[in-house]
């Protein structure tokens, strides 16, 4: 038989029997759970199958697939044809046992009317899955890659909440980390939502908070404020009443 969509990107899977696959550029045998053969757009590929053998596939529009890659392996990647035999096993098996639990879930939520609500948390997860399979080495490098960034963000914290009250800069502290200010910026967003000037503001606020509520003999707010790090009193003042609802005064008066 004659395989490949004009406008897909096709991942053909085995479920029972077993499956021998050739394009122009490979050859591939597969059985029950593996992948049998995949192509991209308008590339053919010969299917020849044992006796009782069942498949299944699962398809990807070039460019929803090219996008997940450049979210999930970073923005230089590119969607290339790769032999069978290079493919992630493993991986592969993964894909095959998510869409075939996608497939009997969709078809038992279309009877109520609710596909829709799953449809694009089941292309999402495949599409990722499908990348891993086909990019095995992108996909440990990413891998890598992200554990260094959770890395530089748990460093960063450490330093940031030691040395809150300290006149410490986004420069200095990447310096420091030896790492550029972008890998962490890019670190903080990806595994904290937030920059780390943000971060850094959010604990001076509560240091600050905590200082004028348990205050020394001779503190006052500008000496408060200065020693949690903040040199312009007026966005202090702005952004502690907009975060606590009242004035440094009256939390250093009640504490009093």
């Amino acid at each position: 038989m004659r395989g490949g969509m004009k406008q897909h990107v096709k991942i053909l899977f085995t479920t029972r029997g077993g499956i021998l696959s050739r394009h122009p550029k490979f050859e591939n045998a597969s059985g029950p759970g593996t992948i049998a053969a995949w192509a991209m757009p308008g590339e053919p590929f010969d299917l020849r199958t044992s006796a009782g053998t069942t498949a299944g596939s699962v398809c990807f529009l070039p460019e929803s697939l090219a996008a997940a890659g450049r979210a999930l392996l970073g923005e230089e990647f590119v969607l290339k044809e790769m032999p069978a035999s290079m493919v992630s096993e493993a991986q592969g098996r993964a894909l095959v046992r998510n869409a075939l639990y996608a497939f009997r879930e969709m078809i038992d939520l279309e009877k109520e009317g609710l596909a829709h609500l799953v449809s694009l948390a089941h292309e999402d997860t495949l599409a990722n899955l499908a990348l891993a399979m086909l990019y095995p080495e992108a996909f440990a490098a990413s891998q890598a890659q992200a554990a260094c960034a959770g890395s530089i963000a748990r460093r960063a914290c450490e330093i940031l909440d030691a040395r809150a009250g300290e006149q410490i800069s986004i420069n200095s502290l990447a310096a420091e980390l030896g790492v550029t200010v972008r890998a962490l910026q890019l670190s903080f967003r990806k595994h904290r939502g937030e920059t780390p000037l943000q971060f850094l503001m959010a604990r001076r606020m509560m240091l600050a908070r905590n200082r004028l509520l348990n205050p020394k003999p001779r503190d006052n707010v500008q000496s408060v404020a200065m020693s949690c790090g903040f040199s312009k009193m007026s966005l202090f003042a702005i952004r502690y009443r907009e975060q606590f609802g009242e004035l440094r005064s009256q939390t250093l008066a009640r504490a009093r």
